[in-house]
């Protein structure tokens, strides 16, 4: 657990659960604090149905993003599967919002020769023909084929592998037996199913080399379908309606973040209450001074109603 917890740590981003503390119980029992989240797992929400194409696209997109700050990092996961892709909701977008979760079996692929113990690690069916070949010097192209995988199933409403057996199943993962996502879905246009057979062919040198480049191909599919500029849900921001400028009270219009830049505090006077002390204390009025970004490109402004 507190090996999860490093991990997990070392690497910051939107579309990874974030880790806020790790530590030892007093009588020895281990614990770890992760932020919490409201909603279900890609495995959960799936059930076997075929994702909406905009959708799917949108949940690889994101889970690329975040791989591909781990491997920045110098983490790979190894086991990108439905299970591990949560999807929360943000208060501004009815878009999903990605969360890769379980760094358990995860490696920091700086320090560590990752696969040289000969062990497969991860779970069968969404590992990589490397993986399931126990390989040394495994790299981001294991977590790439995870994302191939995923977007795979979530298209063609079924599992990319199968086997009548489990000798049979790893069989048909190491030599890419499938069929193929254009045959299941003929529907799909060449640039939908072009990153997906990439991401997923058996050799790896055949992959995209890294997380980021299947990033940059998946948003430029995204791009290709809706035809307007790919920005993530987490992007999407709002000014906030309590924050007012000038006598009008007219709201902030920009899409960055706002910060608020609050004055140091007055010390107490002596033999004042505390607010612990005195539970009907009033709050001291505090004056704000705003600091507004550059707008984020492509972001949208979301405008909320006023508050006295």
């Amino acid at each position: 657990m507190r090996r999860e917890a490093v991990i997990a740590a070392s690497i910051m981003h939107p579309n990874v659960c974030t880790t806020l503390d790790a530590g030892t119980l007093p009588d020895g029992s281990p614990f770890i604090v992760m932020e919490r989240l409201t909603g279900v797992s890609v495995e959960e929400s799936w059930l076997g149905a075929r994702v909406m194409l905009i959708d799917a696209l949108d949940i690889a997109i994101q889970t690329a993003a975040g791989l591909a700050a781990a491997h920045a990092a110098g983490v790979l996961h190894r086991d990108i599967k439905p299970g591990n892709v949560f999807l929360t909701s943000t208060t501004l977008s009815e878009r999903r919002h990605v969360k890769i979760l379980d760094f358990g079996v995860a490696e920091l692929s700086r320090s560590l020769d990752v696969g040289a113990s000969g062990l497969m690690v991860g779970t069968p069916h969404y590992a990589a023909p490397e993986q399931v070949q126990s390989l040394p010097n495994l790299d981001q192209r294991l977590d790439v084929y995870g994302v191939g995988v995923l977007l795979y199933e979530m298209l063609s409403g079924k599992r990319a592998f199968a086997g009548a057996s489990y000798p049979e199943l790893l069989r048909n993962i190491t030599t890419g037996t499938l069929e193929p996502l254009a045959e299941l879905c003929p529907q799909l246009p060449e640039f939908i199913v072009a990153p997906v057979a990439k991401a997923m062919f058996a050799q790896r040198d055949g992959r995209y080399s890294s997380a980021r480049e299947l990033l940059d191909a998946l948003v430029d599919s995204h791009v290709k379908l809706t035809g307007e500029p790919y920005v993530p849900p987490w992007a999407i921001v709002a000014a906030p309606a309590v924050v007012r400028l000038g006598s009008g009270g007219d709201t902030v219009p920009t899409a960055a973040p706002i910060e608020l830049t609050l004055p140091p505090r007055p010390p107490p006077m002596v033999g004042a209450p505390s607010a612990r002390e005195h539970g009907k204390a009033k709050a001291r009025p505090v004056t704000a001074t705003l600091t507004i970004n550059e707008p984020l490109p492509g972001a949208t402004t979301h405008r909320k109603g006023s508050s006295s």
